[in-house]
């Protein structure tokens, strides 16, 4: 009901000359100008610790109060979009995760833009689909930017809405002058005449704002660069309610448009598909001693190394794969084909996706012969993680081709939930142990330190674990090298807001193993 009453709205608000906030307005801009302070002193120049966290749950409820204040909260799309982005924030609070950034921070900025989005019920089709991309960039870029100047308008109509408002105003402001005024006089007089009481007093308020004096220059920074953030936050959040494309961004009118972009003939998009799917054909036939030799676990004549062989074209399929996967969404979503002509292009969609997925599973065997070979690393183990999800996609897309089905609401929302899985595992933690495990097992020739380095507080459990069951005394000087620095390190965020979870449990193994005589 309540984006039925909205959607009459849209219209009304979008024909009125004066924008007029409410006090849920106001409230919202005073929320979102701490909050905008707080993204930049917690997070912007971090992207770690308890303070992304707490930063990414003020926000979560600053938003969903917004919403049902004004009744257009939306239950179904808004909670599953709202729980990825807590789930990805309270990551930063839990483990450090070096090996996902920069990637983590990037998604929890765009799934919190989207998730506003969705929560105000401002999806092109009311949940995530075919439209995901449109929905994004209004989410991320148009919905904020076109809404920034309603923030000052909020302030500047409260300000002199009307006169008794503004001599209230007026009266608080000369107020806390005065009394500013007259503390600075008198407070110095009473520490004077003062025992020892009223110094404790007063030191202990000036102490709780000791944070600000250590780094003014830094936090008057941080003040400057929170104004235009505090701006793109109101304007998502407020824009999502008084929304300027209300007519533009109906469903009926994109569908519309999106018809006269349907213009690359027929026969075009056929001779391209088969031409490259001949293409394809003819590479994998020439290269099957040499691309498949990695499934039966063997390297093909005249490679004598694991990494030349494995890295040798690597890369390159995965980027085909990649390519395909944009060249059958534009031939698919541009084309003019005739419905009579449909079940050519969907044999041609399926022997494309067929090609792509021989390509993505040699890719894999490929780095698993590596990964057998030289053990385990993140910039090892995120590749597979993505081909695995191409190949879902892959194998969506032919299933596609017989029965009808929302491929991209699948694709998108199973991707969310791997890079989730991802933020929850902790891989850096369980790289480093994989390889450990694999080393103390005999299967795996040497273990990389410089690996525990990267992960950082990850590696701390598995290095003790390590150092005390080899007895290869190289090793174990260079892992005692390791905890000594990890020591230094986690002590340097120790009661701060750049601190985690995983590094609380870290100190407390180390500690523990100091006291162990």
């Amino acid at each position: 009901m309540a984006v039925d009453m909205m959607d009459n709205r849209q219209l009304t608000i979008k024909k009125q000359v004066q924008f007029t906030a409410d006090s849920v307005d106001l409230k919202l801009a005073l929320a979102v100008a701490i909050l905008g302070f707080l993204f930049i002193r917690w997070v912007f120049f971090e992207w770690r610790g308890f303070g992304v966290s707490l930063f990414t749950i003020l926000f979560c409820i600053t938003m969903m109060v917004y919403f049902i204040k004004k009744d257009i909260f939306q239950m179904k799309p808004g909670l599953f979009w709202i729980g990825v982005v807590l789930l990805t924030g309270m990551s930063f609070g839990v483990y450090g995760n070096p090996g996902l950034r920069p990637w983590s921070g990037f998604f929890l900025i765009c799934s919190a833009a989207y998730a506003v989005t969705a929560a105000a019920g401002r999806l092109v089709t009311g949940q995530t689909g075919s439209w995901f991309l449109t929905d994004g960039v209004q989410s991320l870029v148009r919905t904020p930017f076109r809404h920034m100047d309603l923030q000052m308008r909020t302030l500047t109509q409260f300000s002199g809405k009307t006169k008794t408002n503004h001599k209230q105003l007026g009266s608080f402001v000369l107020a806390i002058a005065i009394t500013g005024l007259i503390f600075i006089i008198v407070v110095p007089l009473l520490l004077s005449a003062d025992s020892g009481g009223f110094a404790k007093i007063v030191g202990g308020v000036i102490d709780q704002f000791s944070w600000f004096e250590d780094d003014a220059m830094g936090n008057v920074l941080n003040l400057i660069l929170a104004v235009p953030v505090s701006f793109y936050f109101f304007g998502l959040l407020a824009g999502s309610y008084y929304w300027r494309d209300a007519e533009m961004l109906k469903l009926e009118k994109l569908e519309s448009n999106y018809k006269d972009f349907r213009m690359i003939p027929q026969m075009t998009v056929f001779l391209t598909l088969g031409m490259v799917v001949l293409l394809y054909a003819v590479f994998i036939g020439s290269q099957l001693p040499y691309y498949f030799s990695a499934f039966s676990g063997k390297l093909p004549d005249g490679m004598e190394i694991y990494s030349e062989y494995a890295r040798k074209g690597f890369f390159e399929l995965v980027k085909i794969a990649m390519i395909n996967l944009i060249i059958l969404g534009f031939a698919n979503a541009l084309s003019a084909v005739e419905q009579v002509k449909k079940n050519v292009l969907k044999w041609l969609n399926a022997l494309m996706a067929v090609m792509t997925l021989v390509f993505i599973i040699t890719a894999l065997s490929k780095m698993i012969l590596y990964i057998n070979a030289y053990g385990l690393s993140m910039k090892r183990l995120l590749p597979c993680v993505l081909m695995f999800w191409m190949v879902g996609i892959f194998i969506g897309i032919i299933i596609y081709q017989r029965r009808s089905f929302d491929l991209f609401r699948i694709g998108v929302i199973s991707g969310v939930l791997m890079f989730c899985a991802l933020l929850v595992a902790n891989p850096d933690s369980l790289v480093v142990q994989y390889n450990a495990n694999r080393y103390l097992a005999g299967t795996l020739n040497k273990f990389d330190v410089e690996m525990l380095y990267r992960a950082r507080a990850g590696g701390i459990s598995t290095a003790m674990t390590l150092r005390d069951a080899t007895d290869d005394i190289r090793l174990k000087n260079e892992l005692s090298t390791y905890l000594f620095d990890q020591s230094n390190v986690l002590s340097s965020t120790e009661g701060t807001l750049q601190d985690t979870l995983e590094n609380v449990m870290a100190r407390q193994k180390l500690l523990a193993v100091k006291k162990t005589p």
